[in-house]
């Protein structure tokens, strides 16, 4: 569960980046330039001596608006669980193996999926020798299940309704959360892969028993705004009526309605696709193995991982 979670969220903030940073720190988001975000991908590291390797969550290079240093590097770690002994001197690691491939300066950041960090705090490696500080290593935290959603929920920020799931409410109950959510999704007009990965972000935090999933149904069938929302949000244990396209009950119309939704968010994440992978698609007439494209297709980092087990 925890492997999972860690790649939704990383599809997440690469979606969603520049978004993430502002939601949490609005003052470093205004001095960026994101128009030239780039992100570094496979930023492998070998840990000497024992020779274990360690890929970093997510590794952006993006130019400062005014003065120096123009250009830096923003490293985003996503933790499932906090480990307060290890993951610091982790950080470290990562800050000074970025800093000499790159040589340039380096923003830390790590958001935390587990309660005990603080909320949005900041968390510092120091060593001393004979009483003087040699180190002071400091990094940004967001320890999402320390915040209030009440504070997030109703933002404009296309984030705030999905992570808002995943903090301290005083409505407990799940189904509530969830339509509250779905009514600011909506409202959002996020396109189908961005409403995808929202759904799979609230879906990790707040799961919902079959009997929760029919409430709310009965909740969202009398709300315009959030029957609208695409087959990929059914996906996720919401079926509330129809996807344009496709009308409930008729199996044909259900496996052109995935097969749609498959193709135009597989192009919307890798781009054009290759003729084979398409007609590959085009070709499946089970409704299990769409439904099985279709959330391998959230996790796969090429087209082929559209097939692979």
């Amino acid at each position: 569960m925890a492997g999972q979670k860690d790649q939704v969220f990383k599809e997440l903030l690469r979606e969603f980046f520049p978004d993430f940073v502002r939601l949490f720190y609005p003052q470093i988001a205004a001095q960026l330039d994101w128009s030239t975000l780039r992100f570094l991908y496979k930023e492998t590291f070998t840990d000497f001596p024992r020779g274990e390797q360690h890929e970093a969550d997510i590794v952006t290079e993006v130019r400062t608006l005014e003065g120096e240093p123009e250009l830096i590097l923003v490293h985003v770690e996503i933790e499932s669980r906090r480990r307060p002994v290890s993951f610091p001197e982790r950080m470290l690691d990562y800050y000074f193996l970025l800093r000499r491939r790159y040589k340039m300066p380096v923003l830390p950041m790590v958001l935390y999926l587990s309660p005990g960090a603080g909320g949005l705090v900041v968390e510092s490696v120091r060593e001393s020798l004979f009483g003087l500080e040699v180190l002071s290593f400091h990094y940004l935290v967001v320890g999402l299940p320390d915040l209030e959603a009440k504070s997030y929920e109703a933002t404009d920020n296309p984030l705030a309704a999905a992570l808002s799931a995943w903090m301290r409410s005083s409505e407990q109950r799940r189904v509530i959360r969830w339509l509250k959510i779905l009514r600011r999704v909506a409202q959002l007009r996020l396109n189908p892969a961005q409403q995808a990965l929202a759904a799979s972000v609230v879906e990790l935090s707040l799961p919902l028993s079959a009997s929760e999933q029919e409430e709310l149904r009965e909740l969202t069938g009398i709300e315009p705004e959030v029957i609208e929302m695409t087959t990929v949000f059914e996906r996720w244990g919401l079926e509330k009526g129809r996807a344009e396209g496709m009308q409930q009950g008729r199996v044909e119309g259900v496996q052109e309605g995935l097969k749609s939704a498959v193709l135009r968010l597989a192009t919307r994440k890798f781009g054009n696709l290759p003729e084979p992978i398409q007609q590959r698609v085009v070709a499946l007439q089970d409704e299990a193995e769409l439904n099985a494209v279709l959330d391998r297709l959230l996790f796969a980092t090429s087209p082929e991982g559209l097939f692979t087990q």
